[in-house]
């Protein structure tokens, strides 16, 4: 693991603000202006034992704690998913606990998370609670690296199950004291293809003819405000596409699948046309909205193709 020098200096910085560093320590710490890198775990983790991580914060330290997860949701564990890196849709308790990016990693019947934070205010994670987290050693805390972008990330959080509570204990660089946070990452935002078994039906499988046909669609997360006109499935050569049509023009793309689809030109709502993977379940769809004059928002939705509503168009 490669930290930047600028990460030594923090952590170091740190340790001797604690006025608890070793002789020995004190030889070989690194400046604030050094350039060379920690590239040694062992050094960090060392550096980490001449700290006091022995801090809990309290309630008064808290900012709001906000509800995650979703109890209906049933989980998802390792076995279910193919082996694979992910992207994944993420809750979290705490405002102050910025993750920018979640990456889940399913491996030998264990799954992982790399954490990329969108800022730099923690130095260590640990799976666990604050209170177990301050009676650990520091062998067991997780450190970040910097990725190529220059973004702080916490490799390897790991996970029992998706769609439940995971519990995390958060060092502050500042406060120097753990703080609790909950994680919730949901299973439903990860493309049909992530599972070892399929999550719906298949053109094949509902036995469709080459042909057009009407079909409902679900457009979830969408709050009431955004909705569908209508929806359009064609089959060819055992393959579906569907054009869906907004009742809005404010769109100007949608990514499914990790694959970006711009709006059909012409029409007076934004119109779309894509693949259907998988009938009878959610996808997630991020549709990019113009709504607002001068900036591009991407919103996550979901959409389902519900295959008893598949009727011949006339």
């Amino acid at each position: 693991m490669k930290i930047r020098s600028i990460y030594a200096a923090a952590l170091l910085s740190a340790v001797l603000t604690s006025q608890v560093f070793t002789a020995a320590a004190e030889e070989s710490a690194v400046s604030a202006d050094a350039s060379q890198d920690v590239s040694d775990l062992s050094e960090q983790i060392e550096a980490a034992r001449q700290m006091d991580t022995t801090g809990v914060a309290d309630a008064s330290d808290m900012t709001t704690v906000e509800e995650v997860g979703d109890p209906q949701a049933a989980p998802v564990s390792a076995g279910e998913l193919l082996e694979g890196e992910y992207e994944i849709a993420f809750e979290c308790s705490s405002s102050m606990f910025k993750i920018r990016r979640a990456i889940l990693k399913v491996k030998e019947g264990k799954m992982t998370v790399d954490l990329e934070m969108d800022g730099e205010g923690y130095l260590f994670l640990y799976p666990g609670s604050p209170e177990e987290a301050a009676k650990a050693d520091a062998g067991s805390f997780l450190y970040f690296d910097v990725n190529d972008e220059g973004y702080h990330v916490f490799r390897d959080y790991p996970l029992e199950a998706l769609n439940t509570n995971v519990p995390c204990a958060a060092f502050s660089k500042k406060k120097e004291q753990w703080y609790a946070r909950t994680l919730f990452f949901k299973a439903s935002s990860l493309e049909p293809s992530a599972f070892a078994e399929s999550q719906g039906n298949t053109a094949e499988s509902v036995d469709l003819a080459d042909g057009v046909y009407t079909i409902d669609s679900i457009l979830g997360n969408a709050g009431g405000k955004t909705a569908l006109e209508s929806s359009v499935l064609t089959v060819a050569d055992g393959k579906a596409t569907v054009k869906i049509e907004f009742n809005t023009a404010k769109f100007d793309y949608v990514k499914v699948d990790g694959v970006q689809y711009d709006a059909v030109p012409g029409e007076e709502n934004a119109v779309f046309e894509f693949p259907v993977s998988v009938f009878d379940t959610e996808i997630p769809m991020i549709a990019d909205s113009t709504a607002i004059q001068g900036m591009n928002v991407e919103k996550e939705f979901t959409i389902t193709f519900p295959s008893e509503t598949i009727k011949a168009a006339e």
